[in-house]
């Protein structure tokens, strides 16, 4: 699997404010046309396009918001759907994939707010910890500033909505069957992503960043339950669980 990859995420999951469906693949899949903006070097194919102004004024919000300073371009490679990508890259199970190592994109969208948060993040841990927290941060940041919207979404949706119609209706996972990376990923990402956008955006707003960026310099992505859980309660002072239930009465609006 790629690395930070979102492999079975719907088509409308990764980067939300993309439009429309991406094209076919062209009968030449490679990536010729090339445009340069302040942080990042886009790469797509003839008759395809990237926002490259919608994505400078994410970066700009971003580095503020995760308090970093990228000292390199991103590379963002842009492919027309995924059988494109697949053709082009041998990867065909995903609609975009982040790698630290090289600081690039590769997505299907023109706009890609979730795996360049994962660029973000790798400033300061890399790998970091398990992906109900490296998941969860990305998409805790699926927003649009260049529509003054600041409310993380999926597939339109806030995140707290999905967590409490997911409560409502009884399909809320407790957060200790995905703690782990195995577990996580066991289970569909319509859940597992926007829970734990939920829970990350509110464990930002409740302890700060600082916390936050220790905590993720302290873990791996295969760190067991019993690790996540002493690392949790060192950081940030409080117990797992204890998090989790405080989440869920600020879901409920207590």
């Amino acid at each position: 699997m790629p690395p930070w990859s979102c492999r079975v995420l719907p088509l409308l999951a990764v980067a939300t404010f993309a439009c429309g469906s991406p094209a076919a693949p062209s009968s030449n899949p490679a990536l010729t046309q090339t445009v340069e903006s302040a942080h990042f070097t886009f790469h797509f194919t003839s008759g395809d396009s990237v926002d490259s102004t919608w994505q400078e004024q994410f970066h700009e919000w971003a580095v503020r918001q995760l308090d970093v300073t990228p000292t390199r371009k991103i590379t963002y490679n842009k492919y027309q759907s995924r059988a494109h990508m697949g053709q082009v890259i041998g990867v065909s199970n995903t609609n975009g994939f982040a790698d630290p190592n090289s600081f690039t994109v590769n997505t299907i969208w023109p706009t890609d707010n979730h795996e360049t948060v994962h660029l973000y993040t790798s400033t300061f841990a890399n790998p970091g910890p398990v992906a109900l927290f490296n998941e969860g941060i990305a998409v805790a940041h699926q927003v649009n500033p260049a529509a003054n919207d600041f409310i993380p979404r999926w597939s339109g949706t806030p995140l707290d909505d999905i967590a409490r119609s997911a409560r409502q209706s009884g399909t809320l996972p407790a957060l200790s069957t995905i703690i782990e990376t195995t577990g996580f990923r066991a289970i569909d990402s319509n859940v597992a992503y926007p829970i734990a956008g939920s829970f990350v955006r509110y464990v930002l707003d409740r302890f700060g960043l600082a916390p936050v960026k220790e905590f993720f310099r302290r873990g791996t992505p295969n760190d067991p339950a019993e690790t996540v859980r002493t690392q949790f309660l060192a950081v940030f002072g409080v117990t797992f669980d204890r998090a989790e239930q405080d989440w869920l009465a600020h879901l409920s609006g207590v």
